[in-house]
């Protein structure tokens, strides 16, 4: 005989993947309603220590979201962060880095933080300011 709370739990799986199936059926694999049910469903499964299950889903949901916004869009970045979480969990390190970059790069862009290329752009524009008004402090002075 299940507990009440075990049997609570296995009630929400059902549901989630109900929901899950269905909106896949009536939307479509790719949409984005679809991708969000998924991603609860992933969340739920890594939550109930399924992990094996939790990375199959949440890798759907990470691949979905690169096609659909790249790299460069916080869904994407917010997916991959998930995505490498449970990678790091599964013990899969080198691909979970991989997955980390690009919820940096995601999260870069969307909270204006600027790129290493653009630091190092900025810090040559004020070197090349400063050496100006060097130059112009002599030739004023002579």
């Amino acid at each position: 005989m299940s507990s009440k709370p075990a049997r609570r739990v296995e009630e929400a799986e059902l549901l989630y993947k109900e929901a899950s199936s269905g909106r896949d059926l009536a939307l479509g694999r790719d949409h984005e309603d679809s991708i969000e049910t998924c991603r609860c469903l992933a969340a739920f499964l890594f939550e109930e220590s399924r992990v094996l299950e939790a990375e199959t889903l949440c890798k759907r949901v990470f691949n979905s979201r690169l096609d659909r916004y790249g790299e460069a869009h916080i869904l994407t970045a917010r997916a991959a962060l998930a995505f490498g979480i449970i990678l790091q969990n599964s013990r899969k390190f080198h691909r979970g880095i991989e997955v980390f970059r690009v919820a940096i790069r995601g999260f870069e862009v969307h909270f204006h933080v600027p790129s290493v290329e653009e630091k190092a752009r900025e810090r040559e524009k004020r070197r090349l300011e400063r050496e100006h008004q060097v130059r112009s402090g002599m030739e004023a002075g002579n």
